[in-house]
């Protein structure tokens, strides 16, 4: 039997180390892969491969070329609007402490999910990440 791949998603912080802007994304791929697929995507909006790719939240992170991934949380669940509406919530919560880039957010919350945010406390190891500038880097293999 084939295992869920949203069993091994997980939530991560791109991190400007020059501007300290954040951009929260999630992914069912390794972290490392998916901040390639970021970095690919700003190379295509900037014209420098064939395929044009439109504007994103992270391309303000990218382009200053001085950024790193953190592992927020491995958050398994059962499929992708479970794990938007927990992205959403880690976006709200960032956005408290750091300035973001996200421009939409993945997912709407209900009353019942903004409850959730306010009981919801970002564990102090990540604070750190979130407001220190001169952070050493995560690892990128996550899984």
């Amino acid at each position: 039997m084939e295992q869920n791949k949203y069993h091994k998603a997980c939530i991560y912080l791109i991190k400007c180390n020059k501007t300290n802007l954040g951009y929260v994304g999630s992914t069912i791929q390794g972290m490392k892969l998916r901040l390639s697929k970021h970095e690919t995507d700003y190379k295509g909006y900037m014209g420098l491969l064939k395929c044009h790719r439109n504007y994103r939240g992270s391309f303000d992170i990218l382009c200053n070329e001085d950024y790193c991934i953190h592992l927020l949380e491995q958050y398994k669940c059962e499929d992708k609007k479970e794990l938007e509406k927990r992205e959403t919530q880690w976006i709200f919560k960032c956005s408290a402490i750091m300035e973001m880039t996200n421009k939409n957010m993945p997912s709407k919350l209900v009353a019942q999910d903004i409850d959730i945010i306010k009981d919801f406390i970002i564990p102090e190891s990540i604070m750190e990440i979130c407001i220190k500038q001169d952070w050493e880097h995560y690892p990128l293999e996550v899984f």
